[in-house]
């Protein structure tokens, strides 16, 4: 354990009802002070400055002393995982940047960035295999080279890009025609934004948003194609986040913005 963590005031026992549960994750930290939500304004007194990072600043709640992360750019504060701590203050000690022969690869693959929403602005995602100095492998992997650390929480294992042997093409991989569609597609309703695909036997499925890798029911991404029809409301499979890749886990590797990296996105 680092003395970074060593330092940290360990969590005060019981139910914090700042940092306790799911409902306040988020904050809009520029309008704390204009904040209606009487919850949201009394959970934005209670966290106080502590450490400023390589980019962006950790918070504390006064009341049990759990991490919040605060995005300098769009000013928007958000709850850190405990089991995420220890990474995020790696990443914070270091630079994780890949080699010539890994840009080539990730280049190759081609990477995609935020939907016409602005949804993960600042983070170019490109799937992958990853195979590390140990000589074990990820895969599927999804390379996140990103401007601020936030990404890929809700998701496990995370990892940082280090101690890597060779980034490889994956066969859980989305094509660039695939993934350029999902990230695309239309909200039809709320929080609903669907890509029919299938795959080459004429399996149908219903992407729902972005989407960089694939494995259902034996089906992998290198199978699947947009389909051949438009959307229409059928019962067919919706698949979302980590349920496009249910039987196998998606390791999420961070990895820093560096110079010229907006050329791995594709087109």
């Amino acid at each position: 354990m680092s003395d970074f963590l060593a330092k940290t005031k360990a969590p005060r026992p019981g139910k914090c009802p700042v940092c306790d549960g799911a409902k306040y994750t988020y904050l809009n930290w520029a309008k704390r002070t204009e904040e209606e939500d009487s919850g949201r304004h009394y959970a934005a007194s209670q966290l106080e400055f502590w450490r400023k990072l390589k980019i962006g600043q950790i918070y504390r709640c006064r009341l049990c002393g759990k991490w919040w992360y605060l995005h300098e750019q769009t000013q928007l504060m958000e709850r850190v995982p405990a089991d995420y701590q220890e990474l995020l203050v790696a990443w914070d000690g270091g630079r994780f940047e890949p080699d010539v022969q890994m840009i080539a690869m990730l280049k190759k693959i081609g990477g995609l960035e935020a939907d016409p929403y602005g949804n993960q602005k600042g983070i170019i995602r490109v799937p992958c295999c990853i195979v590390w100095a140990n000589g074990q492998q990820s895969d599927p992997a999804v390379v996140g080279i990103m401007k601020h650390p936030m990404w890929g929480l809700e998701h496990r294992p995370l990892r940082l890009l280090e101690s890597v042997l060779e980034v490889r093409e994956s066969n859980f991989a989305l094509s660039k025609e695939v993934r350029k569609g999902a990230l695309q597609a239309e909200e039809v309703r709320m929080g609903f934004c669907p890509t029919r695909v299938q795959s080459s036997k004429g399996d149908v499925f219903i992407l729902n948003g972005s989407a960089d890798v694939f494995a259902y029911a034996g089906i992998k991404g290198s199978e699947i194609r947009l389909a051949t029809s438009q959307f229409k409301e059928r019962p067919e499979i919706v698949l979302s986040g980590t349920k496009v890749c249910e039987d196998w886990p998606i390791t999420f590797v961070f990895c820093d913005w560096f110079l010229g990296c907006e050329e791995l996105i594709f087109v």
